[in-house]
């Protein structure tokens, strides 16, 4: 990546907020006005829906958050490397670049 900017944190929340709500919320969770005549006309704030959305948001991010802590909780040896696999739902297959082969070369075993 050439450069980034914190704008891009913004640009990624909003897409994907975009898969969680509708777009109108979407926007108002990012601090937008509704365009044109939906501004006057629709006073509603959505909060109900913002808060699902930040919920699923906040979910999502916790996904991560947990793949990222088995990653770093567990020592990546060769041994345990097919008890990583089962805990990912990876299939067993053998070395030839599935399964536990895959898994190894991609954290560099």
């Amino acid at each position: 990546m050439d450069w980034w900017t914190t704008h891009d944190l913004r640009r990624t929340a909003r897409t994907n907020f975009s898969t969680l709500t509708d777009p109108h919320v979407a926007e108002i969770m990012l601090g937008h006005k509704l365009p044109g005549q939906w501004q006057t006309y629709d006073q509603h704030q959505y909060l109900a829906e913002q808060g699902m959305a930040y919920q699923k948001w906040w979910d999502r991010l916790q996904e991560f958050s947990d793949y990222a802590a088995l990653f770093n909780s567990v020592a990546l040896s060769q041994a345990n490397t097919s008890s990583i696999a089962q805990r990912l739902e990876l299939p067993m297959l053998d070395e030839q670049g599935f399964g536990n082969g895959l898994l190894s070369r991609f954290i560099h075993l």
